[in-house]
């Protein structure tokens, strides 16, 4: 049992140092004074359309590396700190009169960002989790493309939902709907003033994985979204309590 769990870490340990394709969701598993680390690694393709002219399509592509330190605020809610790097590539339609396709690949940029999650309802079986987040990465450099100046391309992405998670401190599947919005922000130049903004062409879209428990206070968790986006990710986290008393260490994977 240990070796198999050990295998499994390894294999997370290499899924979260490679390229995934959004923020991950996750499930809420939080207890009231324990703290938890977890390395990440998600990645986005969401399509976007561009404010003056919707008939334009975007389609971009982030990959992030994060790292998250969360909070339990009490049992069944908790707020974690995101920060990363965060890799941004687009392909969109340019030109006035014969319009073609251009791609952006932009360099690696600083990400930072917030989460929280709550249960909403507790079940014999089942939980209902809340979960909403945010996180930004900004001044992407890359070749210009079209009008599009080369040095400030952000990106933000706001991502609000709501999950069934099974009660179990072994395995554990989820499944939930999502509301999320990504924006891309640009300046411009080529006599064109001011600044640019892509949105989201769909926001509504559906997200489910599953948590598994490794060893004392280790987890994992492996996750799919579409709809709004087409994206995957994963990670492994440790949750732990700080023995601010003798004799109070303690680990955390699951519920009580």
């Amino acid at each position: 049992m240990r070796f198999r769990n050990l295998i499994l870490i390894a294999v997370l340990c290499a899924f979260t140092a490679t390229s995934a394709y959004a923020i991950p969701m996750g499930q809420v598993r939080a207890r009231k004074g324990y703290w938890g680390i977890a390395v990440e690694a998600s990645a986005d393709r969401r399509q976007t359309e561009w404010m003056s002219e919707p008939k334009r399509k975007t389609e971009v592509r982030n990959t992030y590396g994060i790292t998250r330190l969360s909070y339990g605020l009490g049992d069944g809610m908790e707020l974690s700190f995101l920060i990363g790097v965060a890799n941004l590539d687009f392909t969109r339609e340019v030109g006035v009169f014969n319009s073609r396709e251009e791609t952006f690949n932009g360099d690696g940029q600083v990400g930072w960002g917030f989460k929280y999650g709550g249960i909403l309802a507790d079940g014999k079986h089942f939980q209902l989790a809340g979960i909403a987040s945010f996180f930004r990465h900004a001044d992407h450099n890359g070749p210009g493309i079209g009008f599009l100046n080369s040095d400030n391309v952000d990106y933000q992405e706001y991502n609000f939902g709501l999950h069934y998670q099974y009660k179990s401190n072994k395995i554990s599947p989820y499944l939930g709907i999502k509301y999320s919005d990504g924006r891309l922000d640009y300046d411009v130049f080529q006599g064109r003033k001011g600044e640019g903004r892509d949105v989201s062409v769909k926001q509504l879209g559906l997200y489910g994985g599953v948590w598994f428990n490794l060893i004392k206070g280790w987890s994992g968790f492996g996750e799919a979204r579409y709809g709004d986006e087409t994206s995957f990710g994963g990670g492994i986290s440790y949750n732990f309590e700080i023995p601010w008393k003798k004799g109070s260490s303690k680990t955390s994977g699951g519920y009580r």
